[in-house]
């Protein structure tokens, strides 16, 4: 009787064991797509933002320097914000 009790709880473990091995992998996995994800949307965002920039320089070249710095400085910010570091 004490045998199959034994048995009972080694079997118990080693499912508590793998069901943990393979909850690791998944959350690994699961963190490392959302990494590429968010990497992808800064990337894709910075692209939005340099188009941005261009097209707020080009309005000043036009408009003769009438316009103020704080967007250009605040633009800036934003785009130094989402720039990858290396």
């Amino acid at each position: 009787m004490y045998m199959f009790v034994e048995e009972a709880i080694s079997d118990a473990f080693k499912v508590f064991l793998v069901g943990m091995v393979l909850y690791s992998a998944f959350f690994i996995l699961l963190l490392r797509l959302t990494f590429y994800r968010t990497r992808s949307f800064a990337r894709k965002n910075l692209r939005t933002l340099g188009k941005l920039r261009a097209f707020a320089e080009k309005k000043e070249r036009e408009a003769d320097g009438e316009a103020t710095w704080e967007g250009r400085e605040l633009l800036n910010n934003v785009i130094a914000r989402y720039r990858p570091r290396m």
